[in-house]
């Protein structure tokens, strides 16, 4: 990879070759000779390299030692190099350099105590460490500057070698030569920072214009849920991804950010009608062309194989972006069958393919898109023409430079091929696995970065010059993805599992985190190399300003940081340290702050004396007992002396092993999608609703139901994962249960609504299901919410949720069902809290009087009962899933964590259990005193099956068994015999296998 040089240049942690000549090593006073050269260092390294602005000048004389030169800069310091071997650098601003100004710019880039970085503080710090300097000390100075290059530079830049020999100069307490060692020039390359100082600038949310919208007869619009982001020309533009329309606003001004719905057949927001249900389109990115003007967005399927999925709408497009900040699009058609998309006229297109990533050169003459079949295509910039297509698997990230594709594969590679063919015309080896890589081809950079979910929550970030890795570090974040600034020396970083974003300098040896800001955001691009556009939350986009100040990012400030960073995501992998399930690996430091650990318990820590902090004790077998104590952290820092410390402890328990649950059996039951299941009592049977296309190319869902032979082995009994059993040809089910002998079916029917209904078909004992409906009753408010039908703890009761589409009011219709005959009876119907979301969060729970219902939003439980009046509401973070036993409700989240509750939902009744780790937790079922939870994309050895026991006094849980499932298990279902779970697969090809399992119960 060859790049044009330029006067910026980052990376000063690599052997960058200078001038930097012989010398006699005596001390003699050098001789002035024409070809000494200062230069604007640009890099900061103290060389003057090819590239950078230099001019010839003499050599110091011997009484001032110091250099006069044409150049200055306001933005880069100076260096100079003599042809005999000294070097003097100056900070920025600086027209000439000397023995002060070297030290000057030393103490600003390197001083580790000093409050703030300006000239009066280090000029106030080195009178008090050094007092007043002779002409000789600054000869001293100098030349053990220029002998200690002489000797370490092959190893070390010039600018720690310079910060060595000051160091030691300073703690001696008197000037006078020194030399330095490789290891002390090591110690002092950790060079401090001016903090960044982040403020919000500006913020415009569209919540007006998606109140328009609903007050226009849009459903559901209240929600614009923007999750991309991307910034140029003064321009921000944002994704979103379930309303699929674009925000648009500018940077600076006092414009408001407008939302232009792009990809709509319907009248309602998120894509929703009665006719065609849930769209399966959604936007899923969306960038700018170079100036702004155009847009390109990518619109996928949901699922890549739909065949019912609306085709006028979905693809990859060039949009124009009007002067007023709106999308042109297209509308026709009225009410159900309203068709907006983006306008295909005044230089927009549209491309009908499945497109799973795309990116776009800087100068918008090409677009590279890779579809759903893994083919890697790429076009001209207009969409119009096809320049070249090859089939190529495995892509995890692509970005389009200099007519190159630079593209990584889930190896320690960047791949870079050409625009023209495609073909591999390069290879940059990492010791790292990038997840993502960044280039400026200008800027003679590469940047490449992975994510941190693979190495404690640290990322790995390297900086690249002519396939050289001039600069790698590691950060302490974990990150979605990161934003690099147009100059190439900051990277934003941002994550959903952080609360902040964090700007990384790039300029610096090992990197360091300059800055943080409060804000949850999805995604990040630069307006500008001071300005940072981001989600801030749902419905508005923001812009963060970058500002630098005169605060010295010091080693007491550092040790505050590395502080403030440790706990539970950077001790236990994001897990709770009450349940610490694995072994752990201790952080050791935070920059060069240095972090030991301890504790009264010596069990809980492996290792003494320098082996101290190794990791956590390995978990106790299932016969012994957990281990318990305080772990302690102490931090400290030392610079010239002066050392900085403090400490941080732990309430910390390492979880025994539980025992297992026992072997699993597994059935592949296709390339199909299942809902949550339902057991029968004996743990023989499992009904599941099995997506299908009928004939007329519509998504449903039908019955499948599995019966166990006699090595308990799960075979199908009624229908197919292809071919379903259904009742009525238009109907799809929302949700199963089985009770007694027979099978309840909740449906809604999208050809007429009216047709919803409850009903109960008859299984045998081998599991397969009647021909006929035994008994079924009228839905009254209309089809129910997919995925919206619990059961009580006996299964006797049904709470079905229905909204009302005209008036959003939400109705939990109860129904109770005779398990001897079949028979339904219409119970009550429940209002529910019209101010709740409860829309995509799932089945309810019913009590087993089928009097009060319990739904989930994303951050509380309600329960609801006949009067509205008595609705309670209890706040549980990241809820994922509720259920109900022995008077007690249990809400999963996605932290990890299960929350205990009496019926009534008092706050003094609840009780947690942490499972250890994250992950999805959807289903789940509760048997007896055992409650079975699913876990799911929580790390291999963490996925599987949990059984918990229950205490019948308070409802607190106790981990009794596990059985792992190397894949994850998605929705479950357990009687006292059997237990039932899918998970799904995909292969190298990336088509997607789904998988039935049960676990004999012990």
């Amino acid at each position: 990879m060859t790049y044009k040089k330029s006067l910026i240049s980052i990376g000063i942690s690599t052997v960058l070759a200078g001038c930097s000549g012989g010398g006699s090593g005596d001390g003699s006073t050098p001789t002035p000779v024409s070809f000494s050269k200062a230069c604007i260092d640009s890099n900061a390294n103290a060389v003057c390299d090819d590239g950078e602005t230099v001019e010839d000048v003499s050599a110091p004389s011997a009484t001032e030692f110091s250099v006069t030169t044409t150049l200055t800069s306001s933005d880069y310091p100076l260096a100079y190099n003599s042809s005999t071997g000294y070097t003097l650098t100056a900070p920025k601003g600086a027209s000439a350099l000397s023995v002060d100004t070297t030290l000057m710019q030393n103490e600003l880039i390197y001083n580790q105590v000093i409050e703030n970085k300006l000239t009066a503080d280090v000029d106030s710090y080195l009178a008090t460490k050094l007092g007043t300097l002779t002409d000789e000390n600054k000869q001293d100075i100098a030349q053990s500057i220029k002998q200690a290059v002489s000797t370490h530079q092959a190893n070390h830049t010039r600018s720690a070698i310079i910060a060595a020999v000051i160091n030691k100069i300073v703690v001696g307490g008197s000037v006078s030569m020194v030399t330095v060692t490789d290891a002390e020039v090591t110690v002092a390359n950790a060079p401090t920072l001016n903090k960044l100082a982040l403020t919000l600038a500006r913020e415009d949310a569209v919540d007006d214009e998606i109140a328009q919208q609903d007050t226009d007869g849009w459903v559901d619009a209240k929600d614009a849920s923007i999750r991309s982001i991307d910034a140029k020309n003064g321009k921000i533009i944002g994704g979103s991804h379930y309303h699929n329309g674009l925000v648009v606003m500018d940077a600076t001004g006092s414009g408001v950010a407008t939302l232009s719905p792009v990809s709509v057949v319907t009248d309602a927001g998120h894509g929703v009608d009665s006719a065609s249900g849930v769209s399966e389109n959604y936007l899923r990115d969306a960038v700018f062309s170079s100036d702004a003007s155009f847009v390109y967005v990518n619109i996928p399927k949901k699922k890549a194989s739909s065949t019912t999925a609306d085709t006028e709408t979905f693809g990859f497009y060039k949009a124009k972006v009007n002067p007023d900040n709106t999308i042109a699009t297209t509308e026709t058609g009225t009410g159900a069958v309203k068709v907006i998309k983006i306008a295909e006229t005044d230089g927009g297109a549209r491309l009908a393919e499945q497109v799973s990533m795309f990116a776009v050169a800087p100068d918008d003459s090409q677009v590279v898109l890779l579809d759903s079949e893994n083919n890697l295509t790429v076009y001209t910039g207009d969409l119009a023409t096809v320049v070249v297509s090859v089939e190529m698997p495995d892509v995890k990230s692509m970005v389009i430079d200099d007519g190159k594709l630079f593209i990584t594969k889930g190896d320690e590679k960047v791949y870079i091929l050409s625009l023209e063919t495609l073909a591999e015309t390069q290879t940059v080896t990492l010791n790292f696995v990038p997840d993502e890589v960044r280039v400026n081809h200008d800027l003679n950079t590469m940047v490449a970065f992975n994510h941190g979910h693979d190495n404690n929550g640290k990322m790995t970030i390297a900086v690249i010059k002519d396939d050289v890795v001039v600069n790698q570090g590691e950060v302490k974040f974990t990150s979605d993805s990161g934003a690099v600034s147009p100059d190439m020396t900051k990277i934003v970083l941002f994550g959903h599992e952080e609360s902040t974003i964090s700007i990384v300098n790039l300029t610096v040896p090992g990197f360091s985190i300059q800055a943080t800001h409060e804000v949850t955001t999805r995604d990040a691009s630069w307006v500008d190399n001071d300005n940072i556009a981001v989600i801030s939350d749902r419905n508005s986009l923001a812009v963060i300003n970058v500002e630098e100040t005169d605060i010295n990012v010091s080693l007491a400030i550092k040790i505050a940081l590395g502080k403030a960073g440790l706990g539970p995501a950077s001790i236990n992998g994001g897990g709770f340290m009450n349940a610490i399930i694995k072994d752990v690996k201790l952080p050791t430091n935070y920059e060069n702050v240095g972090i030991t650990w301890g504790s009264e318990n010596s069990a809980l820590v492996v290792g003494t004396g320098a082996s101290l902090g190794k990791g956590v004790v390995t978990r106790p077998d299932t016969a012994s007992t957990d281990v318990t104590g305080e772990l302690s952290a102490s931090l400290s820092g030392t610079f010239r002396d002066e050392t900085f410390a403090d400490s941080v402890s732990f309430d910390t328990t390492v979880r025994k092993m539980p025992g297992d649950l026992g072997t699993s059996s597994f059935l592949e039951v296709g390339n199909v999608r299942n809902q949550y299941m339902a057991v029968s009592d004996d743990g023989s049977i499992t009904a599941l609703p099995t997506y299908f296309e009928n004939a007329s190319e519509k998504g449903f869902y039908g019955f499948t139901t599995f019966k166990l032979n006699s090595s308990d082995e799960p075979v199908v009994v009624s229908g197919t994962a292809e071919e379903p059993k259904v009742y009525n040809a238009t109907e799809s089910l929302a949700g199963v249960g089985i009770s007694g002998n027979f099978v309840i079916g909740v449906a809604g029917d999208d050809v007429t609504p009216a047709n919803a209904r409850i009903f109960t078909v008859a299984i045998d004992d081998a599991g397969v299901m009647a021909d006929t409906v035994t008994a079924e009753k009228p839905l009254v408010g209309g089809n129910p919410k997919s995925r919206g039908v619990g059961f009580s703890e006996d299964k006797t009761k049904i709470a079905v949720m229905v909204k009302n589409e005209t008036t959003g009011a939400w109705t939990a219709e109860i129904f109770s069902v005779d398990v001897g005959t079949g028979a339904l009876t219409v119970m009550t119907a429940i209002p529910m809290d019209s101010s709740a979301e409860y829309k995509i969060y799932g089945p309810p729970v019913v009590s087993n009087d089928g009097l009060a219902v319990y739904q989930r939003t994303e951050a509380s439980v309600i329960k609801s009962d006949a009067s509205s009046e008595n609705a309670v509401e209890v706040p549980v973070n990241e809820v994922a899933r509720v259920f109900s036993n022995n008077n007690f409700i249990f809400v999963n989240t996605y932290e990890g964590n299960i929350h205990t509750f009496d019926m009534d939902l008092t706050a003094g009744s609840e009780k947690q259990f942490s499972t250890g780790t994250g992950g999805s937790m959807y289903g789940g079922d509760v048997v007896g005193n055992y409650y079975y939870i699913p876990v799911r994309r929580a790390g291999d050895d963490f996925n599987g099956v949990y059984q918990l026991e229950i205490d019948s006094a308070d409802g607190s849980l106790t981990e009794k068994a596990f059985t792992n499932v190397e894949e994850g298990v998605s929705r479950m279902a357990a009687s006292s015999d059997s237990i039932f779970f899918t998970y799904d697969v995909k292969d190298s090809t990336g088509n997607r296998h789904n998988w039935l399992g049960v676990i004999k119960a012990q």
